[in-house]
């Protein structure tokens, strides 16, 4: 793997590209799924907070895991 981009990923740039010859469809489009629920300010504490290890909020292990989290 050249560039940290897989060949399946490769191709389907390839693929898109020789559609319209234009690089503007190789740029990522937003997501379409659900919007975030935490505001920007909560998303800054949360990062926080995952960066460091789970044992030190009291858990056995030091994984993160969704039930945890929630």
């Amino acid at each position: 793997m050249t560039y940290n981009v897989h060949r399946s990923t490769i191709y389907r740039w390839k693929i898109k590209y020789n559609k319209n010859k234009d690089f503007k469809d190789l740029l990522r489009k937003a997501g379409s799924g659900r919007p975030t629920k935490l505001k920007q300010l909560q998303l800054k504490k949360l990062k926080k907070i995952v960066i460091k290890p789970a044992s030190q909020f009291g858990y056995e292990s030091d994984f993160w895991i969704c039930k945890r989290l929630i």
